[in-house]
């Protein structure tokens, strides 16, 4: 399943929206690819580049966040922290022997874009708009 960036997704903070945007179409570009998959063909090269860029544009945005929410104050930054490090290291865990062959790629890629989509919806909808306010 697509995640679709909507207006319930805003939180009224135009750095952080836009950074959410970004990881949401991230999301979106795995998902659009798990529908190009045909079987036989290899797609090693495009999922390692959007594994890749999933890692690095995530870590540099809880980065950015959680520096906003040190900056503030908020009272839940170590929890805040925690959920940020387990994401990082469930992707992290994802292997390259996992799709290292043609057979293996759509079901690793849809994996991947349901993990994004799970964690993306409950993350930015519940756990981030606890921090909106002390970051007003």
């Amino acid at each position: 399943m697509a995640l679709v960036w909507n207006d319930n997704m805003e939180l009224g903070i135009p750095t952080i929206d836009a950074q959410h945007k970004k990881l949401v179409e991230l999301c979106g570009e795995a998902f659009d690819l798990s529908k190009e998959i045909e079987d036989g063909k290899d797609y090693y090269d495009d999922i390692t580049m959007i594994l890749t860029e999933i890692k690095k544009y995530t870590v540099e945005h809880f980065e950015y966040e959680e520096s906003l929410m040190k900056e503030a104050g908020y009272a839940n930054l170590l929890d805040h922290e925690m959920e940020h490090t387990f994401f990082v290291k469930k992707i992290e865990k994802l292997n390259k022997k996992e799709y290292d062959e043609p057979q293996e790629q759509k079901e690793f890629i849809l994996n991947l874009s349901q993990v994004l989509f799970d964690w993306l919806s409950h993350h930015i909808l519940e756990t981030d708009k606890k921090y909106v306010e002390t970051l007003k």
